[in-house]
């Protein structure tokens, strides 16, 4: 997908025209950027919260640049552990300075704060929330 300046016009994105309202900046923007209907992927996570377990694996990662890149959601909760002597916070910091997270960075800087870690353990009752 290219992206252009606000109000440069349209591109053809597969079969559909694409109206562009204005240039992302910022996740907020995301929602506004285009004046089409979404494709049935982003129709189904719009607006919505997504909890991913896994996500510092190597498809997590994927999953999750992915979803911030392309679908206007929420917030993504992120379950994640402390392992081999690194802490949650040390691992995704480690991922979100990884190549594959530059697009997402440079076309929305803020993209982090649209994510919750979750630090609970899979082995306690409903994940260590409470109802």
């Amino acid at each position: 997908m290219e992206w252009c300046r606000e109000g440069q016009g349209e591109y053809i994105e597969g079969e559909k025209v694409v109206t562009i309202v204005k240039k992302v900046t910022t996740v907020e923007d995301t929602v506004d950027l285009i004046e089409t209907d979404l494709t049935p992927i982003q129709e189904f996570y719009n607006k919505s919260n997504v909890f991913i377990t896994g996500c510092t694996g190597f498809l997590g990662q994927l999953l999750i640049e992915k979803l911030f890149r392309s679908c206007p959601i929420s917030k993504v909760y992120l379950l994640v552990r402390d392992k081999k002597g690194k802490t949650v916070d040390a691992r995704l910091d480690t991922i979100f300075g990884d190549p594959l997270f530059q697009r997402l960075r440079n076309q929305m800087p803020d993209f982090r704060k649209k994510s919750d870690i979750n630090r609970r353990r899979l082995h306690a009752a409903r994940f260590g929330f409470e109802r």
